[in-house]
Formats: C-alpha cells, structure tokens, sequence
C-alpha cells in the first residue's frame, strides 16, 4: 500500500447528495486528480478496497476493544489499545532531556515494547516540527528501506528539552509489502522546481473586488524574469506558483499564470492574497512553510474554458507531487473568497505532513474538524474578526449543520458499515462538526482565535495514523496543558462531555430537544457487496442521512421535531457502471416497499405514502418489513 495523499474537499463544496438537493468534497500520483464535489479518492480503487471488506473490518481499530485509560501514581495519562500496548503517555518517561532527533530515538527505545514495537523495530527519523515551545519528533518504521506509515510514534519535549509525553500507533514487523511505501523525497529538484531559479522578486498593486468589503487594494508578491520583462503570478521568496489548472493536469504543463488583459482576474489574485495570509500566518507560529519541510507550493487554479460548463464551487488540498506541495482551486467560486478557506485546504497539508492518517471514519472527521478550527481561527487573527463570525460561517452552505441545531448524534455516524465516496469516507464531515463545537465552546469561554490556534495545532500535531475519537478527546487536556492554557482546561473537559468523545456508541435514548428513530437492520451481511444509506428527509431545510452500523446493523437517527420521509438507497457495489441504484420507501406501519429512482429523485414520494411525525423527546422505532436482504 502506497503512502497515502488524500484529496481533501472544502466543507464550501459540500451538498447533501443522498437527499436529492444539496452536496459533500490524499497518496502521491503521477499528477493531481480531478475530483468532482463529494469524491473521496484513495489510491487503488473502490472496487479494489471493497473485495477485501469482511478482512478489513477485522482489521480495522474502530471494531477492536477500545482504548482504555489509566491514570499512574506519578499522574500520567496511559492510554492501552487491545494489545496492551501503550498508544498514548503524557509526562517525562525518559528521566534524561531530549533536544534532538538522536535524543528522541533513545527516548522512544527505552519504551520500544511498551509502545507497540519490538527489539527488532527499525525506525527512521520522518519530521521534527516546534509550535508553541512543543516540538515533536516524528518517526516511521522501516523495512528493507521502504516505510510503514501506519506505524508512526512521535515524543514531544518542551525548549529545555523536558519530555512531555509519546504517542505511538507502532506495530510488531514484519509488514507486508503491500503496506509499504518508498520514501518521499520533499527536497527533489527538477524542471519545474526550477522555475524560480531565474525570476526576480516583484510586486503588484491592483483593486480588485475581494469579499465583503467590495473594491478593495491589494498588494501581492509576484516574480519577473529580469530578461524579458514578463511577469508571474508566483513568489520566488516564499515559493508559492500559480498554474493554470487544466493544463497542468491534463497536459502535465506547469503554464504558470501571467496576466489576461494587463490584469488578474479578480479571483486569482484574492485567491493568491489569502494562501499568502495564511502561509505567513503558520511560519509567523513557527511552522516550516509549507508542509514542515520547507518544499515549494503550488496553487492549480481553474481559470475555465470558453464554452464550457462552469466549474464546481470547490476547493481542495491534493497531495504532494513532483516537488510541490498541490491546491486546487475553482475559478468560479463567489466573490466571498476568504482567508478561513485557504485555511481549511493548508491546514489539511499541515495535518498530512505530520501524520498520514486515514481519511476515514473517526480520523478523517478529525482531520476535518481541525481543517474547520483551524481555518476560521486563522482568519479571526489576521482579520480580527470576534467570535460571532463563526455562527456566521456555520450557518451558510460550508457546513451540512447549522448550529445551534448541533447535538452529537444527529450528525455522527459510528463506524459506518463501509466507506466510499457516496457516505463522505464514512461520514467525515458531518462527524467533524462534534470537533467544531469543541472550538465554539472555547470561544464562549473567553479563549481567543489566535490562542484556540495554538491549542489546536498541539492537538494536530499529537495525531497518529489510526486516532480516533476516544483517543483524541483523552488527549485534549494535555494538549491544552503543554500549550499553556490551563485556565480553560475545565471547560474544555465539559465540552468533550458534552460532545460525547469519549462515549461514540449508537444513543440508546432522544438526546435533549430531539426525537430518536430506531430500528435494526434485518441483514447487516447486505452491507458486504453493496452500499447501503437512508435519509430522513423533511422536504423543507432538514435532510438526515444514517447508515446501519458495521456489524450490529442497527440504525439510528437524531431528528428535530417534525414529520420525515423516510427512503433507503441500495447501490450495488460490484454494478457495471451507469447501473441504477434499487430505493424503498417507507411507509408507516405497513414498512417498505420498493419504488423507482425517479419517484425518489423528484419527491413523488409525497404522493405515496405519509411522512412520520416525531415529537421532542419521542423515541420510535421503525417497522423493517420489506428491507431487502441478501
């Protein structure tokens, strides 16, 4: 298996496609992908991780014994997985300072057994990042000088070298080969790194229509070649390009933007002008710009093409290729471009440079919940926005949930029977916004964006390949302690209480303010060859859709008062492409009956059958005559 390099999609190209109306958006390729809104791509195709499901879910964490705590008599936090092995200790295990890549190795050998390794356990150093005073020294498992990316370990150490605590996902070689990938190379030089080598720095004054502030002027780096006069949107001093989208990935040509008309468009500039806040923002922190390693940054922006559609409202982080750290960003996007946006996509970058999690499940809705703090947080320091401005941006179309109608349940779904692109890797999105009120909270409590950022950043960098939700809410309150905030470590603890981190089983009883619908799924084995979701739909602003869990096949949705149609999509995995997806209607009291896509598709359902009525505080259980089975 090849290290992985998402593609992250920005929460603002999200719709809700199960329900007909609205819609959801990393590994090293040959060049960058093109996803459409709501793809989640992985190397490999869907068909190849599926024939292998019933292995990996025995394989998968999510489904073996959870973590469990344990406070010592010294007052460390040890966190054990079902293999007794350490994934988590805060506190100085080691006794000697660690102030180098040399010392952390030492640090991690004493405990090698204790965290997942054995004697034999080869390690290579992979990054050392310092944010806040904590700096972190990350390392991988090696075999025969390929590396196991599902095994990383990290020490962190404050500035005198004091150790802090260790985080570990290790495991026990030898690995398979197919779990093992060739080093990366973040300093390899080429043609296209290359470009920079003649240019001169520059700058550029134009008024542009940029946000909600209307005409605007801004001042952006760009770069001239001194022999010919010409001039390019890129920054030879931070290394930052911009390239037209489509010829670079359809042609493989870095056509590196130059001006249309004796002017940028207004959306490239302000496009450029917000990554630049946002890169200045993390090296002011002290993140070494862009992914930790000092590599070149490329912009893909899509400038369009004559007589063609216009393109998805998207933007997104795609990996590391060729030398350069890769975004792609949507020419057409509203004139509402702002800095939390660049934000969310270089936070992803900072994130999978530091840890190459799955984007799946709990760990992708993680990663994707940080991408949100971190983003607004960013935006709210360099603009000095006050807190408000996140009820603002939850509310629009970024976010499937619209605060304050949050309670955990209504949005997460555990361990999704199967992932792929049609359930958002597993619900990631929707189950990110549990993280997102964590961050509302704080603010609440008086803490700012600049200090959330360096909570959150703690919190980022403490992540391994497998975290999820139960690990990292047991981290949190020592990530809030080694970044030097102590004063909202109470509610902090209130907050992933109130979220629910800790405690990710299927709600037995209506959460306050909201119904419950229950049921089990009559042959939770179905999930096996196909894709199974529902939504409860209110054909007005709610639309909610579930998945039976892996396994138990039970089913459960936290709804808000009202009255729901409730519809099943079945979509055969293994289905020659363009073959249509089988539906079921339900009806009250009498179950479910099959009925055609375009019954779904064009609410004719309304025809057909009532829709149920829950009432706050209801707690009902749906009639499963007529579920299909295998």
């Amino acid at each position: 298996m090849k290290k992985y390099i998402f593609i992250f999609i920005a929460a603002l190209a999200l719709t809700i496609t199960a329900c007909g109306k609205k819609g959801a958006g990393p590994k090293e390729t040959g060049k960058a992908p093109e996803l459409q809104a709501g793809e989640v791509q992985e190397s490999g195709t869907q068909a190849d991780q599926s024939e292998d499901y019933e292995a990996e879910l025995e394989e998968d964490p999510a489904f073996q014994e959870p973590f469990v705590s344990t406070l010592t008599d010294e007052g460390k936090i040890v966190t054990r997985n079902d293999r007794g092995k350490i994934g988590f200790m805060s506190g100085d295990f080691y006794g000697k300072p660690v102030t180098d890549e040399a010392g952390a190795l030492e640090a991690i050998y004493s405990v090698m057994t204790d965290v997942g390794g054995s004697e034999d356990t080869e390690l290579r150093h992979d990054l050392t990042a310092t944010m806040g005073g904590v700096t972190y020294y990350t390392f991988v498992p090696t075999q025969d000088g390929k590396d196991f990316y599902e095994g990383e370990v990290k020490v962190a150490a404050d500035r005198s070298g004091t150790v802090l605590g260790i985080v570990s996902s290790l495991k026990e070689g030898p690995f398979d080969e197919d779990t093992l990938s060739e080093p990366v190379d973040y300093q390899i030089k080429n043609e296209k790194t290359a470009f920079f080598n003649k240019l001169i720095p520059d700058t550029l004054t134009q008024t542009v229509e940029y946000g909600e502030n209307g005409k605007t002027e801004i001042t952006v780096p760009v770069s001239k070649d001194p022999k010919t006069g010409e001039t390019f949107l890129a920054d030879v001093d931070r290394g930052i390009i911009c390239v037209d989208k489509d010829d670079y990935e359809n042609d493989g040509k870095m056509t590196v933007l130059e001006p249309g008309a004796d002017k940028y468009s207004d959306y490239e500039l302000a496009y450029y002008d917000a990554c630049i806040k946002v890169f200045d923002y993390y090296e002011a922190k002290g993140w070494k710009i862009p992914n930790g390693r000092g590599s070149l940054l490329m912009l893909c922006i899509d400038r369009g093409t004559a007589g063609e559609p216009v393109p998805a409202n998207m933007a997104a982080y795609t990996g590391y290729v060729e030398g350069f750290e890769h975004m792609q960003l949507s020419a057409r996007l509203p004139n509402e471009i702002d800095v939390s946006l660049l934000g969310h996509e270089y936070t992803h970058m900072v994130s999978h440079s530091n840890h190459v999690g799955e984007y799946l499940n709990e760990t992708g809705a993680i990663d994707e919940g940080l991408s949100d703090i971190m983003g607004f947080a960013i935006e709210m320091s360099v603009l000095n926005k006050d807190g408000s401005e996140w009820l603002d941006d939850y509310e629009t179309e970024r976010k499937e949930a619209g605060y304050p109608n949050f309670v955990w349940d209504e949005y997460y779904t555990p361990h999704a029977a199967f992932y792929a692109p049609d359930n958002d890797g597993g619900n990631v999105h929707h189950n990110s916004n549990c993280i997102s009120m964590i961050f509302l909270r704080l603010d609440e409590a008086g803490m700012t964006a600049d200090e959330q950022f360096d909570f959150w950043i703690q919190a980022d960098l403490a992540l391994t390949w497998d975290t999820d939700f139960k690990q990292f809410g047991e981290r949190l309150p020592w990530c809030m302690e080694i970044a030097g905030y102590p004063q909202y470590e109470q509610v902090l603890r209130e907050a992933i209480a109130e979220t629910r981190l800790l405690d990710t089983g299927v709600v037995e009883e209506p959460q306050p303010g909201l119904a419950l619908v229950r049921f089990d799924y009559p042959d939770v084995d179905l999930s096996d060859n196909n894709e199974l979701y529902f939504s409860f739909d209110d054909l007005n602003s709610s639309c909610r859709t579930t998945w039976p869990e892996a396994k138990t096949g039970k089913v459960a949705a936290s709804l808000s008062p009202g009255y729901y149609y409730v519809y099943l999509r079945v979509a055969d995995r293994y289905a020659d492409e363009g073959e249509p997806p089988a539906y079921y209607l339900y009806y009250p009291e009498r179950g479910w009956e099959r009925v055609s896509g375009y019954v779904i598709e064009n609410y004719e359902f309304e025809e057909l059958t009532d829709p149920i009525a829950v009432e706050e505080g209801e707690k009902l259980t749906l009639v499963t005559k007529g579920l299909p089975e295998t």
